[in-house]
């Protein structure tokens, strides 16, 4: 099931609420905001183990394989590419493949 943020409320109402915050936290994500700028979103229990568990996933395949950063060779005297359109070329040859 995919969320949108539907609901925000401040950290104020978040307090104030406190049981309609978690009523709705249950059904969808809700965006809790102070100062107008979003500081953390409450999702349903099973959404946050979905996550987590892609993240496990995610950083399981990055281990397993070398890094982008390693492979472009990054920070180092010499550089797979010359140009930033090599870049964009391998980025967008490899897109498939990440993800991304």
């Amino acid at each position: 099931m995919e969320y949108m943020l539907v609901k925000t409320m401040t950290t104020t109402q978040a307090q104030k609420n406190f049981g309609s915050l978690v009523a709705d936290a249950v059904k969808e994500a809700v965006s809790i905001t102070k100062h107008r700028k979003e500081v953390f979103v409450i999702v349903p229990s099973y959404e946050f183990h979905k996550m987590k568990k892609l993240a496990e996933i995610a950083t399981k395949q990055v281990k397993e394989s070398k890094t982008l950063l390693d492979f472009i060779g990054a920070g180092k005297e010499y550089s797979r590419f010359s140009t930033i359109d090599q870049v964009d070329d391998f980025i967008s040859a490899n897109r498939e493949i990440w993800k991304i």
